[in-house]
């Protein structure tokens, strides 16, 4: 279950705060925090978001805030997954907003099976570039609705060699002063 309280740190602390999570690597394009935990599979989300400064708030099974997307999916892969005894190596980016993620320069400590971030609206999957009859055979048996994206961090990891899941995490109206999201969603994907 998520803990808001803890949702509610991570989506009002500064991008300068996640140099804790991590080891801070600096890119032409900015830095990126990586935790190397020797695991196959690598987690990655985005810790720039598109406006500041709208306080959180909660009502009910809705937490409000516009850096919900990503910071959501900052909190599932670094507090909640971690609680659940989810193993993977964390990435954790910038410049995702603009189009130009510090995932780009990421150099990879091993080859990895599959890569995973939760930085969609709603509850389904998409694919990008990673997209095959396997890997949607895959999500269907999982339970898994596959979507139709555009960017997100994972599209500039091409160079992995491994298959990659946007799972959506249940905001909506993202990059909007009322982005929020639906704490069910969020905890059944």
């Amino acid at each position: 279950m998520i803990d808001v309280s803890c949702l509610k740190h991570v989506c009002e602390l500064p991008v300068e705060a996640f140099a804790t999570f991590g080891k801070v690597v600096g890119t032409p394009g900015g830095n990126y925090v990586f935790r190397d935990h020797g695991e196959r599979v690598l987690g990655v989300a985005h810790l720039d978001t598109v406006l500041n400064g709208t306080p959180f708030s909660q009502d009910g099974e809705r937490v409000y805030c516009p850096a919900l997307d990503d910071r959501l999916g900052v909190y599932l892969l670094s507090d909640l997954l971690r609680l659940l005894g989810v193993k993977f190596d964390l990435l954790l980016t910038d410049g995702e907003e603009r189009g130009c993620s510090t995932a780009q320069w990421f150099v990879p400590p091993r080859q990895y099976r599959w890569m995973f971030s939760f930085d969609r609206a709603g509850t389904d999957v998409v694919l990008y570039q990673y997209d095959s009859p396997a890997n949607r055979r895959l999500l269907h048996r999982a339970g898994f609705r596959v979507g139709v994206g555009s960017y997100s961090d994972i599209a500039d990891l091409w160079f992995l060699g491994c298959a990659g899941f946007n799972f959506g995490c249940g905001y909506h109206r993202q990059h909007r002063p009322d982005c929020y999201a639906v704490l069910s969603e969020a905890n059944e994907m």
